[in-house]
């Protein structure tokens, strides 16, 4: 497998997992923007909501990543907060990443007064060619 995408010299370099994370992001939100023109939405709502998605999902995913393996790397841990927050030793799971960018969408259509149900379908799409682009990460990643 192949972790490091590109290293440079003095240590620092450019991580698989995180670039194809950052090329399914931006192109689901591409793709996102693009479906939203077609169903007459308001663009900047999706990017708004993007913005969000990203947030909530990386919170979730973490969280869920440390409430799984708690016991074996954080309990241990000699500062917990420390490692909680130190993402460069593993630490996102897909299912706390897609709950939290859930809760993030039904809370903004709330705050906004937009139906749920079309943004849903507007970025779900978006969401399956992200994950894809995230699968491929972790396969490279090993």
């Amino acid at each position: 497998m192949h972790p490091a995408m590109i290293t440079l010299p003095g240590g620092f370099g450019v991580k698989t997992y995180g670039f194809f994370l950052m090329l399914g992001f931006l192109s689901a939100v591409w793709l996102g923007m693009k479906r939203a023109e077609k169903l007459k939405v308001s663009g900047d709502r999706i990017l708004d909501l993007a913005f969000l998605l990203l947030i909530f999902g990386v919170l979730g995913a973490r969280i869920f990543y440390v409430a799984h393996y708690w016991k074996t790397q954080f309990a241990t841990a000699p500062n917990k907060l420390i490692a909680i927050l130190d993402i460069t030793n593993g630490g996102l799971e897909f299912l706390g990443g897609f709950l939290g960018a859930f809760t993030a969408v039904i809370i903004y259509c709330w705050w906004a007064q937009v139906s749920l149900r079309l943004y849903l379908d507007v970025i779900a799409p978006s969401a399956m060619w992200g994950l894809a682009f995230g699968r491929i990460g972790c396969y490279f990643n090993g």
